[in-house]
C-alpha cells in the first residue's frame, strides 16, 4: 500500500531553535549537558518535548517503561505509520544535540505537517527514550 505524504515539508525551525535553547538552559552543567538515562536531566527533556507536542495538539502517550510517543494522526488510522525517533539522554557532559537532535527534528517535521494542514492518509509517530518496536508503535 502506498503512503501519501506531502512533498517538501517545511520543518518548524523556530520550534527547533526554541527547544534546543531550552534544553541547553535546563540540562547544561559546567562542562556540557547532563541528561543521565532515566535521570532528572532526561526527564526534564521529556517534559519539554511532551509540552511542545501538546501545544501542537499531537496525541501524546507514555508506555510502561517511559517511552514517549507523539503522534500526528492521519485521515486513515489503519494506514501504515511513519515512525521516527531518537533518545533524549546524553553522554556525561555531552553536547546539547546528543540524541535530542533526532527528537527535535521529528517535532519540527510534525509541526511543519500540522502547519500545512496535511491531508495525509498516514499517521506520523515520533518516539523517544528507548528503541521503537515498529510492530507495536
Amino acid at each position: 500500500m502506498a503512503v501519501s505524504i506531502p512533498h517538501a515539508v517545511e520543518p518548524d525551525m523556530a520550534l527547533a531553535a526554541s527547544l534546543f535553547d531550552t534544553l541547553d538552559r535546563t540540562t547544561r552543567h559546567e562542562l556540557g549537558v547532563v541528561r543521565d538515562s532515566y535521570g532528572d536531566g532526561e526527564q526534564a527533556a521529556h517534559d519539554l518535548m511532551r509540552a511542545a507536542a501538546l501545544r501542537l495538539e499531537l496525541e501524546v502517550s507514555i508506555d510502561a517503561i517511559g517511552n514517549l510517543y507523539m503522534t500526528l494522526p492521519g485521515i486513515d488510522r489503519d494506514a501504515p505509520r511513519i515512525l521516527m525517533g531518537s533518545h533524549l539522554d546524553s553522554t556525561p557532559h555531552g553536547g546539547n544535540f546528543d540524541g535530542a537532535a533526532g527528537v527535535v527534528a521529528g517535532l519540527a517535521a510534525l509541526s511543519g505537517l500540522r502547519a500545512r494542514k496535511s491531508s495525509s492518509s498516514a499517521r506520523a509517530r515520533l518516539g523517544s527514550r528507548g528503541e521503537i518496536n515498529s510492530t507495536k508503535a
